[in-house]
C-alpha cells in the first residue's frame, strides 16, 4: 500500500502565485493539480474553506482559501 505524501509549504506557496483572486470549485483540479476534488471539498461542508454562493457556482476567494488550505494540511498531520 503506497502512501501519498501531503502538499508541502512549498505547493501552498505555488498557488498563492497560481490562483486567480477568485475561481470556483469546479476549477479545484485544474487549479491544485488534482489535489482537490471538487465533492470532496463540498462534502465537507463547515470543515471546508469558506465560500460564496452565486447561482449555481461556489466561488472562493484566493486569501481565504489558502488559509483554510494551510489548517486544513496541518489538521492531516495531526495524530
Amino acid at each position: 500500500m503506497s502512501h501519498t505524501p501531503l502538499p508541502s509549504e512549498a505547493f501552498v506557496r505555488a498557488l498563492e502565485l497560481s490562483l486567480p483572486a477568485i475561481f470556483t470549485r469546479a476549477e479545484l483540479p485544474k487549479l491544485t493539480g488534482g489535489f482537490l476534488n471538487p465533492k470532496t471539498v463540498a462534502n465537507m461542508g463547515q470543515a471546508g474553506p469558506p465560500y460564496r454562493r452565486t447561482r449555481r457556482h461556489a466561488l472562493y476567494e484566493k486569501a481565504s482559501f489558502l488559509l483554510w488550505l494551510r489548517s486544513y494540511l496541518l489538521s492531516d498531520l495531526k495524530p
